[in-house]
Order: structure tokens, then C-alpha cells, then sequence
């Protein structure tokens, strides 16, 4: 599994997991894929607030490509029925 953003009332979105960016730490960053788009902290936190998650077998990666703090949310899903795994990821 990669990285999926879900966001309520949305398509869910691939991420892909980049460290080859000019300036990206060690840590890499996110960035929303076949986009040079970043998902950054401050973008996702905004997100999350309106009821947003990453799905992904990386957790802590994912955490530290975006900056968040090691024990911060990645978000939960309103409905575990919506978490769909599948090709694409």
C-alpha cells in the first residue's frame, strides 16, 4: 500500500512518497501523484479538520514527510467501511 488521502464528499487521492525533491529532507515529502503539489502539515491539519485521513501501511513515514509530530492523527474515518485498499495506492 502507498499513501491515499481521503476527504469526505471528495475522490480519494494517491500521494507518492519523494525524498529527490530540490530541498526535501532526508524525511521526504508527500506529494499528490502525477502533481508537484505538497501536502504539507498546515494543509493537511486543515484538512483533517474537516473530517480528512491518510490511509497507509507507513504511518510514521508519512507523519514525518508531512512534519506532523510522531504521535499526531492521520485522521479517522467517519465510516470504516469507506477505507477501500485496492490497486492505485
Amino acid at each position: 500500500m502507498g499513501y491515499r488521502l481521503h476527504t469526505p464528499g471528495e475522490p480519494s487521492r494517491s500521494l507518492r512518497w519523494t525524498n529527490s525533491r530540490p530541498g526535501a529532507p532526508r524525511s521526504g515529502v508527500l506529494l499528490f501523484k502525477h502533481a508537484s503539489e505538497q501536502l504539507t502539515a498546515e494543509s493537511f491539519r486543515a484538512l483533517r479538520d474537516q473530517g480528512a485521513w491518510i490511509e497507509t501501511d507507513r504511518p510514521a513515514a508519512a507523519r514525518a514527510a508531512m512534519g506532523l509530530e510522531p504521535d499526531e492523527s492521520l485522521g479517522e474515518p467517519a465510516d470504516p467501511e469507506l477505507v477501500m485498499s485496492g490497486p492505485g495506492l
